[in-house]
Formats: structure tokens, sequence, C-alpha cells
């Protein structure tokens, strides 16, 4: 019997030689085929669990029993896409706005100070 596959995400790395992977699954209710999202977590086996960093995508594969709930090790780390172009420039301005309001801010505090001296 092949081992079972499955693709998800890095939810925790706190532990030394465990990581946490989230797997959402979409399924149909039987009576009304609505489809609904059900998360499972997975305690999974690695060397390092500093290698992953929270929300990669990795793909992980069933083991045998390593202990009480571990019971699956990652295959491969799938590579998070770099940023657009588009998200780089709206960072960006994100960025700029925040420092002219912090600019304002100190602006706004010398004023006062000049009122009150006054």
């Amino acid at each position: 019997m092949p081992k079972r596959k499955l693709k998800g995400t890095v939810a925790a790395n706190k532990m030394e030689k465990t990581i946490i992977v989230t797997v959402d699954k979409f399924k149909e209710h039987p009576k009304y085929k609505k489809r609904y999202k059900s998360t499972r977590r997975y305690k999974v086996n690695v060397k390092d669990s500093r290698t992953f960093n929270l929300g990669e995508k990795v793909i992980i594969e069933e083991t045998k029993p390593q202990s009480k709930e571990k019971g699956w090790r990652v295959i491969e780390k799938i590579m998070s896409q770099p940023k657009t172009e588009v998200a780089a420039k709206a960072a960006d301005k994100a960025a700029d706005k925040e420092e002219e309001r912090e600019a304002d801010k100190g602006e706004d505090v010398k004023e006062t100070k000049q009122v009150e001296n006054k």
C-alpha cells in the first residue's frame, strides 16, 4: 500500500525536531451539498525545525510512528513565491505613508510647544 502524501503549511516550529503542519481539505456535505473547509494539524518529524519558517508550504509523507502523535516526515519544501512587482510597490508606498505620518506627528509636537511658550 502506498504511503499517503499531503500538502500543507507550516503552522509552528517551536519544538526542536518537530514542526506542526496544517492541511486544509474541502469537503461536501452529503445531503445539502454545501462545501466547507476542514483543517487538520499534523506533527511532523524533522532534523532541525529552525530550517522551516512559518507559512512555508511543504509536502509530508506518512511514516512509521516516531512517537505517540508523530507519524509523518517532510519530503519536500515548496519554495514560496517571491514578491511580485505590484506587491513590492504597494509595500514601498505603505512605508512612505508611515514615514510621512511620523514626520507630521513630530511637527505637531513642535508647534504645540511653541504656542505654549508664547
